[in-house]
């Protein structure tokens, strides 16, 4: 051995092996020389030289500057790097140098919808470029971040930036509560920024249009004023329209609805009445849609007017009374009782009835309660009480205060008196029985009022009898005296006054005014006369005759005085008027001269009333005057009637007129319930006269028709149109026509009568198919209503005819290669389309998911895919769509072929991100081990340098492709290595050695180098013992388990490559597996031992089977 082989070895050495500047940065690749003297350095990066002279930004790499700085460093400058020097003689090598640059990306850009309905799902694109190494994204809501069942995210490295492109794509429906919020993309690259970058889009969630009636019963009052709540609960209503019992409620018909629009939707009832009553609906359109609430039942109470109560107030113990108590407007139905204090009334006193009045919409009920008071009675109160709990807190209640009495009575001891006129007479009365409240006098039935005659005393309470002082004849006549007690009035007898006497002035009665010719009665009487007086009558001077007037007299016992009545009848004539009716009394025996009485007469001509017209014909808003003349005599009051019922002018403005200045009835703003038969009653005071019947029916116009339907659609398909017209009175016509041509078979005609609004509504319905000759034509509806219009009214649309939708595939055979661009053709022929979708194998394509994929849309049908991969093969359809009808195409079949793989594709494929930092094989990864001794390099009986390779065999199922080559070569530096170590010496991994890789995954890799071993005993006289030992640095048993190699091929040492030492033999192998648990480290750790045992040669022949073998 030379020299050489004891002096300084050379040495080199990378203190450091990782750089990880940012681009634009300098960096220094520090390399020094640790033993002996270099002659030259030379830089190696990937494997290959680096030409210092050829780029500025790299200087020093020679002898005295070993170290190589990188200026404005740049991606391009990633790499493994060695140092390798040379003294001329042998090379040395540092550990590689790892180059990793970082590149801060660019600010990211997030795209996506800002405005969407709730409930409805968007897409949002985030897109950072120009990061490395790898940057991370994330996207959030406010401070909400999304997982990743909404959120995908696609990095892809960029071999010709060296940079990455991270892509994120989120898929989400948002609700009303993030309205307002704001959506977020954050970039994070620890490695160039201290703080995220971050992008964000605020964010619309809008409502889909819903209504609500939070309220769905209302039960009003009468009089009230009630709002039928309705709220558009989400969107936005361009119309509200509300229905009553499935009609539309006409609110400007209407003075007492309000609201109902857009900005209020409530409709509003003032003045509530019980016609109120229905269903309501409020409907509510976005123009789109239409949604209704629910069913708004309004049913209207009304309170009962306050009760009456009518009956005795007062009656006689033991006597049977009658009370009546009536309650009327109630609605739901009253409940009435009666009580005598708080002693409720049975039925068998009391009867109660309810009746409901149709024209009024309430009840009335009326209570009857017959009874027997008796002295307990007496000072107790009587009620009525009338319940309605809808309207009332607590009962009506009336009543009616209770005496009841012992029975009252009077008598008359002297029953004739017969005074002379001067003298004084006292009328005895006394009360035997009950006790009078008071006392009244009567003569002949008369009430004698005491205090108007100064002749009167007495007559009272405390004196019952009368005192007549100073009689005179006119005290003549039947007195009787009567005494109440509050309930009950009883008279004594009748007390005869007859005095002597002058007759009393007579009285003349009978009509003042009476019409010509008819027959009026007129009597005078005389009374008080003794003897008996006579009597005639005349009207002027001329005296009637007997055969007209009719005398009686007669003798009055009691007052012992003459009664005459005269009594006329007589048919007057128009010579009458203005002349006097005469009554002349004589009495010789006391008066000098006749007594006269007198009445004017007035005779009028007989009264009369016509109406000159009939019928009126009026249309609905007019003002129309039904005339009534008095054609004679001479009217003090005007009645109209309608239909059997008086007409109250208070109760509606729009009627004027019925009076006796001006008969006629004037209606204004003329309304179809004006309809109906009148007549005018006029009257003189005396008698009523009627005219004929007058007949009244209005007219309505119909409101403007409205003509709803398609104005486009395909040829030769049917359509629906349907014309409204209604309001009419009498019944409107409809005909529907395209341009002139009127339709007759496919048009329908259907008119109903509403009873509630009294006039006609029509509604015609057109089912038709119309072809290209009426493209641009126009549908008309005409509504002809003679009664009120001079032409037809009209409503028109507008028709579209479009041709029948086509579309064609014209090529159906495509064959690509992988990796090129195809398009399939899809061409739409006739029509327009409006919508465009493609079917693979008949599932629909998501355009928008992949993005190889573009086209398929109303002006470009066509599809183009990029990047063609053997997944793309299969059978495709076209269809289109015009909103009405869907064609679809041939079937158009795609074939893909094979683009053959070499080399330069698979390991692009296998290595596109992949992660060396990741075991291939998760949790547990299986490794065979074995040696391939080539020499021994030096042993001096303590240490053994064994030149030698390991090789390790594993399986990565990321390392796998489809096609091509069966194996590949790459560098060790690239993929996961196992981290197996020789005990006792620190990990050096070898990333000079290439692995072979299989297509299945199989990795072979065999690092050689010289394996040193210091556990080496001496067995016997010059025969020794050395181990290696291999484990994991950092993997258990869970993790990573090695064996050796099971098959006779791969012994677990192979010595086949042995090259056989000077001096030393090894004369026997073997490897044994055991696990092992270290101090340091938890879990099992299999541990591979490989003995050799070597013996100096002692000749040249050698013979290994007479060799000692190890333990």
């Amino acid at each position: 051995m030379s020299d050489n082989l004891f002096s300084a070895p050379l040495a080199v050495n990378a203190p450091k092996t990782l750089y990880d500047p940012t681009t634009g940065q300098t960096i220094e690749l520090t390399c020094i020389v640790t033993s002996g003297t270099a002659t030259g350095i030379s830089w190696y990066k990937n494997n290959q030289l680096v030409i210092l002279a050829f780029n500025n930004r790299y200087s020093g790499g020679s002898a005295q500057s070993p170290s190589l700085t990188i200026s404005n460093v740049q991606l391009s400058d990633a790499g493994n790097y060695i140092c390798s020097a040379t003294d001329g003689s042998v090379t040395r090598n540092t550990s590689t140098i790892t180059v990793a640059p970082k590149a801060t990306p660019t600010q990211p850009t997030l795209n996506g919808p800002s405005s969407l309905l709730s409930g409805t799902t968007g897409t949002w694109t985030c897109t950072s470029i120009g990061g490395f190494p790898l940057q991370t994204m994330s996207m959030r809501i406010n401070n909400q971040v999304f997982a990743s069942n909404f959120l995908s995210i696609n990095s892809q490295y960029d071999t010709n930036s060296r940079t990455y492109r991270v892509v994120g794509t989120l898929n989400w429906a948002p609700n009303m509560g993030h309205n307002g919020q704001t959506m977020y993309c954050d970039v994070t690259h620890p490695q160039t920024l201290t703080s995220p970058q971050t992008v964000s889009l605020p964010l619309t969630v809008r409502s889909p249009l819903a209504v609500n009636a939070p309220k769905t019963l209302y039960d009003p009052s009468t009089g009230q004023t009630i709002e039928l709540t309705c709220v558009v609960t989400s969107g936005s209503a361009t119309g509200i329209t509300w229905y009553k019992n499935n009609q539309p409620v006409i609110i400007s018909f209407n003075n007492r609805y309000s609201g109902g629009g857009v900005q209020t939707p409530s409709l509003t009832i003032s003045n509530v009445q019980l016609s109120d009553s229905g269903n309501y609906v409020c409907s509510a359109t976005d123009g789109s849609v239409t949604v209704n609430t629910n069913t708004i039942t309004v049913s209207p109470k009304a309170t009962p007017t306050q009760p009456t109560l009518t009956g005795s107030t007062s009656l006689l113990s033991g006597t049977t009374g009658t009370w009546t108590c009536t309650s009327i407007g109630g609605f739901p139905l009253q409940t009435m009782s009666m009580r005598i204090n708080n002693q409720v009334f049975t039925s068998n006193y009391l009867s109660v009835t309810s009746q409901y009045d149709t024209n009024a919409r309430s009840y009335r009920v009326v209570g009857t309660l017959n009874w027997a008071p008796n002295m307990g009675h007496n000072g107790q109160t009587m009620y009525c009480d009338v319940t309605h709990p809808q309207t009332l807190n607590s009962p009506q209640t009336v009543s009616l205060p209770l005496t009841v009495r012992s029975p009252l009575a009077v008598n008359a001891p002297k029953t004739l008196y017969d005074p002379s006129t001067g003298q004084t007479a006292e009328l005895t009365c006394v009360v035997t029985s009950g006790t009078a409240t008071g006392i009244s006098w009567y003569k002949n039935n008369q009430p004698v009022v005491i205090s108007f005659n100064n002749q009167y005393s007495g007559g009272s309470v405390q004196t019952p009898s009368l005192t007549i002082s100073n009689v005179q004849l006119s005290d003549a006549g039947n007195y009787i005296c009567s005494a109440t007690d509050g309930s009950v009035t009883r008279n004594a007898s009748t007390i005869t006054v007859s005095p002597k006497a002058t007759p009393t002035q007579p009285t003349l009665t009978g009509s003042t005014s009476l019409i010509s010719g008819t027959t009026g009665t007129w009597t005078c009487t005389s009374i008080g006369g003794f003897p008996l007086q006579t009597m005639s009558m005349r009207i002027n001077n001329v005296n009637v005759g007997s055969n007209e007037l009719s005398i009686n007299s007669q003798y009055n016992s009691n007052t012992r005085s003459y009664t005459v009545v005269g009594t006329l009848n007589k048919a007057l004539n128009m010579g009458h008027n203005g002349q006097t009716m005469y009554c002349d009394v004589s009495h010789p025996q006391t008066l000098n001269s006749p007594q006269t009485v007198s009445l004017p007469l007035t005779v009028r001509s007989p009264l009369a009333v016509n109406a000159p017209q009939n019928l009126y014909e009026p249309t609905t808003g007019q003002t129309v005057i039904l005339q009534c003349r008095v054609t004679a005599g001479t009217a003090t009051g005007i009645t109209w009637y309608k239909n059997g019922q008086m007409v109250i002018k208070a109760s509606d403005f729009r009627l004027s007129g019925a009076v006796p200045s001006s008969p006629s009835l004037t209606i204004s703003n003329v309304r179809l319930s004006d309809t109906g038969n009148y007549i005018c009653s006029a009257t003189d005071g005396s008698v009523t006269r009627n005219t004929s019947t007058i007949t009244v029916t209005a007219k309505a116009t119909p409101s403007q028709p409205t003509l709803t339907g398609p104005t486009a659609l395909t040829s030769g398909r049917p359509g629906t149109w349907t014309c409204t017209s209604i309001g009419a009175f009498p019944a409107q016509s409809m005909s529907m026509r395209i341009g002139n041509q009127v339709f007759s078979a496919e048009l329908s005609v259907n008119t109903q009568f509403d009873s509630n609004a009294r006039s006609y509504t029509a509604v015609g319905t057109l089912n038709w198919s119309p072809t290209m000759v009426n493209n641009g034509q126009t549908i008309f509806c005409d509504v002809t209503h003679p009664d009120t219009l001079n032409g037809p009214q009209t409503v028109s649309l507008p028709l579209t005819v479009r041709s029948p939708l086509a579309v064609n595939a014209p090529t159906t055979f495509y064959n690509p290669m992988e990796d090129e661009s195809v398009t399939l053709t899809c061409i739409v022929t006739s029509g327009t389309a409006t919508g465009i979708k493609w079917y693979k194998n008949t599932a629909q394509i998501n355009i928008a998911a992949n993005t190889r994929i573009s086209g398929a849309m109303a002006n470009s049908p066509s599809i183009t895919i990029t990047d063609v991969v053997l997944a793309d093969g299969g059978s495709y359809v076209c269809e289109a769509t015009d909103g009405f009808a869907t064609v679809s195409t041939n079937t158009i079949t795609v074939t893909v072929r094979e683009k053959p793989w070499l080399e330069y594709d698979i390991i692009t494929y296998v290595l596109d991100d992949y992660n060396k930092l990741v075991r291939p094989v998760d949790p547990v990864n299986n490794l065979t081990h074995s040696l391939i001794p080539q020499q021994i390099f030096e042993f001096d009986g303590k240490k053994l340098v064994l030149q030698s390779q390991q090789c390790m065999n594993w399986n990565d199922p990321r390392l796998t492709w489809p096609k091509g080559q069966p194996r590949i070569s790459l560098p060790s530096s690239e993929i996961w290595i196992p981290d197996i170590v020789l005990l006792g010496h620190k990990y050096e991994p070898d990333f000079h050695t290439k692995v072979i890789v299989m297509k299945n995954g199989d990795v072979t890799y065999c690092p050689q180098g010289p394996l040193i071993s210091t556990d080496c005993q001496e067995k016997s006289g010059e025969v020794y013992e050395c181990t290696f030992k291999f484990l994991s640095w950092s993997y258990d048993k869970v993790m990573l388990d090695k064996y050796f190699p099971g098959f006779a091929s791969r012994p677990s040492i192979d010595m086949s490559i042995y090259y056989e030492h000077d001096d030393y033999e090894i004369v026997s192998r073997c490897a044994v597996r055991r696990e092992m648990t270290y101090p340091c480290r938890d879990g099992t750790y299999p541990e591979l031992t490989y003995s050799f045992v070597l013996r100096r040669r002692r000749s040249f022949c050698r013979n290994l089977n007479q060799s000692p073998t190890c333990n």
